[in-house]
């Protein structure tokens, strides 16, 4: 629920306007016929949603590269998500949810037969808890 009204702004106007009174309330003794027109009328200038977008892609215009790592890493960072997501847009897709989350989480998979780890990017509202076995 703390999040919600940043992952409302970030989803602009449809999505503010979708959550109705919550963030445009009714005044007092306005009609409901006058409050909707009110509502439909009301457009938000997704400022945030633009700044998070740049604040996350600014770091990552070129490529990252990675000095003396060891071939199998070298391999992974090719291939950071299991469908070919570079080590780059990993690392842009994880700072545009931390910005806008303030937490998040990285999971480690492995397939069953025991092919390439692959990572995946858990946001905060996903994440309640989390426990490991002795395994990892």
């Amino acid at each position: 629920e703390e999040l919600r009204l940043i992952h409302d702004l970030i989803g602009g106007t449809a999505t503010m306007r979708q959550a109705g009174a919550k963030w445009l309330p009714r005044e007092e003794g306005e009609s409901w016929s006058a409050w909707r027109a009110r509502l439909n009328r009301s457009v938000l200038f997704n400022g945030i949603g633009r700044l998070v977008q740049v604040l996350s892609g600014n770091p990552f215009r070129r490529d990252l590269q990675l000095n003396d790592a060891h071939k199998s890493i070298k391999q992974l960072t090719q291939n950071m998500d299991g469908n070919y997501m570079s080590l780059t847009d990993f690392a842009r897709n994880l700072l545009y949810a931390l910005l806008i989350d303030g937490m998040v989480h990285i999971q480690v998979e492995s397939s069953q037969d025991g092919g390439q780890p692959y990572f995946v990017i858990r946001r905060a509202r996903d994440v309640i808890g989390a426990v490991s076995d002795e395994a990892g």
